[in-house]
């Protein structure tokens, strides 16, 4: 018994050597198979993300060859477009100093009229106008005076063309600087026919033209009428010209300043009419 006791001893020996080399084995063999297995699925991995990288690259330089044509194509658009609003801004700028350019030579055809306006109070104040039709002198007088009374308005449709290129305010002052000039000629062309200055009393038009046009003189224009008309043009010609200097830099009227325009307008409008109806010889068909 003592020798199957050592051979029992001697055999667990062996095996539990045989199972720690086999165990070590098995340990080291699955090792490396994971270890070859892991290093594959790095390496597949790494591949993959390869590709991956090559093909958003490919993908990118793709995105930045269309974006730059884009962008081309948007500069090229902005470009013609800059250009295009660049001449229609020099054609724009162009056609508004021609504007008013137009206007002003207008006025200073109109200028000669001042004359008149000066003239008219000394004229409705002194009984020897109304000799013109027995005086030459006088008659001469009064028709140098009233030369081109601007009846078929001639000169207003000479500046007609520069409405679209000039402010509202300009156009309005405008309107009825020349329109008291052609009144007060035709005042004058009445007296040397040798109608009554009573007979051709239309001061109440022009007076209010005059004030819509320089509201801050109407005080003095109620209180010296016809007097009052030579410093009041004067007036409004300097508001013209500071008018149309700010149309030359493109300054747009308030709205204010647009509805007093279109006010101005409507008056001048309206007194035009009852001046022509006036001026217009009555149906004399069934007289004869």
């Amino acid at each position: 018994s003592k020798r199957w006791n050592i051979m029992d001893r001697l055999l667990g020996a062996i095996a539990a050597a045989f199972r720690d080399t086999i165990g070590g084995w098995l340990t080291i063999k699955t090792k490396h198979y994971y270890d070859a297995e892991l290093e594959n699925v790095r390496s597949t991995n790494a591949r993959a993300i390869e590709e991956i990288k090559a093909h958003f690259a490919h993908e990118l330089e793709y995105l930045k060859s269309e974006l730059s044509a884009k962008s081309k194509e948007v500069e090229a658009l902005r470009a013609a477009s800059l250009g295009a609003r660049a001449a229609r801004q020099a054609l724009l700028d162009k056609r508004r100093l021609e504007a008013v350019d137009q206007i002003w030579s207008t006025i200073k055809e109109l200028a000669s009229g001042k004359l008149a306006v000066n003239m008219l109070p000394f004229l409705r104040d002194n009984p020897w106008a109304m000799e013109s039709t027995t005086n030459p002198y006088i008659a001469e007088l009064l028709k140098s005076l009233a030369i081109k009374p601007l009846v078929d308005g001639n000169l207003e449709n000479q500046a007609h063309g520069a409405r679209p290129y000039v402010s509202p305010t300009a156009w309005g002052l405008f309107s009825v600087y020349a329109s008291v000039i052609a009144m007060v000629k035709l005042n004058i062309a009445f007296l040397n026919s040798g109608l009554p200055p009573t007979a051709i009393n239309h001061d109440r038009e022009i007076m209010d033209l005059l004030i819509a046009a320089a509201p801050t003189h109407q005080s003095y224009i109620e209180s010296n009428r016809v007097k009052s008309y030579a410093l009041v043009i004067e007036e409004i010609e300097k508001q013209l010209l500071v008018e149309l200097q700010r149309s030359l830099r493109g300054e747009d009227n308030d709205r204010d300043e647009v509805e007093r325009a279109a006010n101005i307008m409507g008056m001048v409008r309206d007194v035009s009419l009852n001046w022509t109806k006036a001026l217009t010889p009555r149906d004399t068909a069934g007289d004869t």
